[in-house]
Parts: C-alpha cells; structure tokens; sequence
C-alpha cells in the first residue's frame, strides 16, 4: 500500500517590526511636527528680538526698564528653543539609523512512505516536522533619498545543519544626488538581491503560496539543497527601475534596465 504524499508548511511571522515600526514612525512623524514647530517660533523670537533692539530709545524710565526686562525674556526663550532643538534632533538621529527588523519562521513536515534525500541523494530528509529557516530583515533609511536592506537566512541545508545565506544585501537609491528630481521615477538598486524574473523569484519562502516553487524555478533559476529547500536567483548587480508614460488609466507600466553578474543561475 502507497501513501499519498502530504507535505505540509508552515510560515510564522515575529512582528518586531509591527508594532514597533508603526509606533516608531509615529514617534518620528511627531518629532518633525516639534521640531518645525520649534524653529519657526524660534525665527520668530529671533525677528522680535531684532526689532526690540532696533526700537527707539525710550525716554520714560519705567518704558525702558520694561524693555530691558522683554528683552531679557526673549533671550532666555531664545537660549530654551535652541536646547529643544538641540535636544529632538539628538533624539530624531536614533530614530533614523535604527533598522526597522522583522523575523520570520518557516517550518515544514512531509507524511508518506517514501525515502526522500536531498539533491545529491545523500542525506535523508527525515520524516518529521522540521524548521526550514529563520530570516531576518534589516531596512533603515541613509539619509533622505537611499535606503539600506540586508536580508539574512539561516537555512536548513537539507539535514547536513545550517548555514547563514545572505539573500539580499543592497542600497536603494531613491534619487542622484546630482539631479534635482528622479526622471521616470527612477530608483537605483545596487547590491545582491533577488532579480525580477516574473513575480515569483522576487518572493521569499516565507511568502509563498506554496510548499515549494514552481518547478521552472528550481530548474532554470537554481537551487542550493534540492526543491523542498529555498531555490530562485539572487545575483550580485544594480537594477534602474523606470515608471513609463502609460496611456491606459488606472494602471502602471514599469521597466527594469539590469546588469548581472549570471553564472550562477541554474540554467547555465
């Protein structure tokens, strides 16, 4: 008797970014707020200083006394503004070169009455629920206009341990410095990173619909420890993105201009 194959998958996610992103973004939104806040009253302690002391002299004693007095007031706010400023943008630094992080989990068993082995038909893959791999996720921005992500996996090299694989490590540069705008909405990626051959190479294993890839995918893209384990393309390269002039409404055109370094991918 021959048991059907039941494989059977399982994606957690740790929501350290969730929560955490949401209330960080908030918290940065609201230091901005402060701080714009705080430097316009500050210009505006600054111009009524300027015409305090631009005033004509006074000949009333008590009237001058009033101003030295006004005067002396608005120096003291203005020395309290530049400390609060001071201090948010020493608190709103943090914020930025802090990586947003995420873990995710994916776990996996198979049920039949079969000997599986990995791709080169050493080592079983036993018959019991086991963890796939760990990734985590690293995204901070660099400044305004570029943004870096480094994706690390510790993956399950078909029963032989673990390893950490670097799946994506680049630099997403949103605009060249030297151009006043980005021209078709040009982004720049520079780095390793999982190339956009169709949709699905572009996935993480946590995030398929499926146990495993499509057989396309592990045969032509590549795969490290046979089909049940993490296949695709992640080259080493830089990709332009490009947003073109789409005459249909309500949807978008996008080209992908990509040098890549392709000895690696499965079909060669």
């Amino acid at each position: 008797m021959k048991f059907q194959d039941l494989i059977l998958t399982a994606g957690f996610l740790f929501a350290i970014s969730g929560g955490t992103l949401s209330m960080a973004q908030q918290t940065q939104d609201s230091l901005k707020v402060q701080l714009e806040n705080l430097k316009r009253e500050l210009q505006q302690v600054k111009f009524e200083l300027e015409n305090l002391k631009k005033s004509p002299v006074v000949s009333s004693f008590n009237q001058s006394d009033e101003l030295d007095r006004l005067e002396e007031r608005l120096e003291r706010r203005l020395r309290e503004l530049e400390n609060k400023i001071d201090a948010i943008s020493r608190a709103f630094a943090p914020i930025i070169f802090n990586p947003r992080t995420t873990v995710f989990l994916n776990v996996a068993a198979r049920a039949d009455n079969e000997r599986v082995y990995d791709a080169e038909g050493e080592a079983e893959i036993q018959n019991r629920p086991f963890l796939r791999s760990v990734e985590l996720d690293f995204r901070a921005p660099v400044d305004p206009f570029a943004e870096a992500v480094t994706i690390l996996a510790v993956e399950d090299k078909a029963g032989k341990g673990f390893e950490i694989d670097p799946e994506e490590v680049y630099g997403l540069i949103k605009r060249i410095p030297l151009l006043e705008s980005a021209p078709l909405g040009m982004k720049v990626k520079v780095g390793k990173f999982r190339a956009p051959l169709g949709v699905n190479n572009k996935l993480h294993m946590h995030d398929l619909p499926w146990t495993t890839r499509p057989l396309a995918v592990t045969k032509y893209l590549g795969t490290e420890h046979g089909e049940f384990f993490e296949s695709g393309f992640n080259p080493v390269g830089i990709d332009f993105d490009f947003f073109l002039p789409n005459p249909i409404p309500l949807s978008t055109l996008e080209l992908n201009l990509e040098f890549l370094r392709a000895g690696d991918i499965g079909l060669s």
